[in-house]
């Protein structure tokens, strides 16, 4: 998972470098608003990126105030301790790779380890690119605005474009996630499921984990709201959930997907995610009405999805009864979403 930081949004953590004119942490976001944030705010969270279960930092855009050279140096340093990377990318809206590494370089030609780079047509030490048309059919199809059928058809598109594709679901043209859903939490939770189940590289936006909302540019960059880090906050709890989910189940890291259902007319979509040794379903109700699924398991998969003792769902605990012929019937609640993992823990049937 990529966290994107703007880091002058982020946290002010030395306030000796804040330029003139710097804005309360309080006050909207204009186009060119300088909040204080700097590489030391982010230094000062490395607790909180690890406890939300991030693996990669974006940071971007770089700030007039980010810090001096040892203070970024430092940054990067125990964020490369941590295990965590730096991802820097050259580009419109992204960080300059380039100028950034020159700005930290000790000696011609170096820059400080744990300093990534990505590009936004591919290529780079971390070979992705980014795919902003994925968030925008997740959130056409969790609104009603796609039907399941071209869902499909686009998400079957996006893997077939190859892998290492990072898909954010906030941006500066479009505002948040939580905000692009019309503030309603439900829909926004099927968005992110099918962004943590499907192939690709979620990008998390800042604030998104807990709950912030945000129009398009400039107000989606609003300085990160901390008193929302609390322990009751169900979007951190469930963000930290798809987080972990993602990381130690194969086959939502290297899983093939494969679409098991779609009714236009009730509003469902189903899928599978099948590794090697293991098999997850993802399971769609957009519709505002509870909806009867039944899934028919294809004879070429059924051994990988063998469940004997049915499905476990991993976001509820709920359990799903899976029959010997392969097939699996159950009502989705209105506007929910299941990820269903056979309740051995075993994906594979031989």
């Amino acid at each position: 998972m990529i966290y994107e930081i703007a880091p002058d949004r982020f946290a002010d953590g030395d306030k000796a470098n804040d330029p003139k004119g710097t804005a309360l942490w309080t006050d909207s976001p204009a186009a060119n608003t300088v909040y204080g944030g700097d590489a030391k705010g982010v230094e000062d969270h490395l607790q909180y990126l690890l406890s939300l279960g991030a693996n990669t930092v974006l940071l971007d855009p770089p700030a007039a105030s980010f810090g001096d050279d040892h203070q970024v140096e430092s940054l990067i340093q125990d964020l490369d301790r941590q295990g965590l990377r730096v991802l820097a990318s050259p580009g419109p809206g992204w960080f300059d790779a380039k100028a950034i590494a020159g700005a930290w370089m000790r000696e011609a030609g170096s820059a400080p380890k744990g300093l990534w780079s990505v590009d936004a047509g591919g290529g780079g030490e971390c070979d992705s690119r980014v795919d902003a048309t994925f968030g925008a059919a997740c959130v056409a199809f969790a609104t009603g605005d796609l039907s399941p059928t071209d869902f499909a058809n686009k998400l079957m598109d996006s893997y077939g474009r190859g892998g290492g594709v990072a898909h954010p679901v906030s941006g500066a043209e479009t505002g948040r996630i939580l905000t692009r859903c019309h503030s309603d939490d439900s829909v926004a939770k099927i968005v992110l499921a099918l962004q943590f189940t499907w192939p690709g590289i979620p990008v998390v936006l800042y604030g998104d984990e807990l709950g912030m909302t945000g129009g398009p540019e400039p107000d989606e960059l609003r300085p990160m709201n901390w008193d929302l880090d609390v322990d009751t906050n169900s979007w951190l709890s469930l963000y930290q959930t798809l987080i972990h989910l993602r990381e130690t189940n194969s086959a939502l890291e290297t899983g093939s997907p494969t679409i098991l259902e779609k009714d236009d007319a009730a509003g469902t979509l189903a899928y599978a995610r099948i590794s090697s040794d293991q098999a997850i379903l993802v399971l769609v109700n957009r519709s505002r009405l509870p909806q009867d699924v039944r899934i028919s398991i294809p004879s070429d998969l059924a051994v990988q999805i063998s469940a004997p003792n049915g499905f476990q769902d991993l976001i509820s605990s709920g359990s799903v009864a899976y029959g010997r012929d392969h097939r699996m019937q159950l009502t989705l609640p209105p506007v929910s979403v299941q990820i269903l993992v056979p309740a051995s823990g075993q994906g594979s049937g031989s």
